[in-house]
């Protein structure tokens, strides 16, 4: 029972590790002349492209994602790709999502507000 207690702690604390690990990955990425290209979504790029590198994540209680879309954004060497859905209550938040990092069903890394 301590070992399978102690698995599980483990686990819960290297799932936060890691969400932390992608969000400052991403962060490094992604400077003042970075951009997004190829974005169905209405949004302001420059809050949205300076909450991800300021690390400006909220936490919402009782909402879902929707409308789940592909977010292209040009950095210093290449592109990163991101998938990004509106929230079901506020059209100000969204929740952003990493397709390389599958370390959980959703690969959520966070939910952004851009007002």
């Amino acid at each position: 029972m301590i070992l399978f207690f102690c698995v599980m702690l483990i686990s819960f604390f290297s799932l936060l590790f890691l969400k932390r690990m992608i969000r400052n990955e991403l962060s490094e990425q992604l400077s003042e002349y970075s951009f997004i290209v190829g974005s169905t979504l209405e949004v302001d790029e420059k809050r949205l492209i300076s909450a991800l590198k300021n690390q400006i994540y909220i936490s919402t209680n009782k909402t879902r994602p929707v409308d789940r879309t592909t977010l292209r954004i040009v950095i210093h060497s290449g592109e990163v790709e991101l998938w990004i859905s509106r929230d079901s209550d506020n059209p100000n938040i969204y929740w952003i999502y990493h397709p390389k990092y599958s370390y959980s069903r959703s690969n959520e890394i966070g939910k952004i507000q851009v007002r």
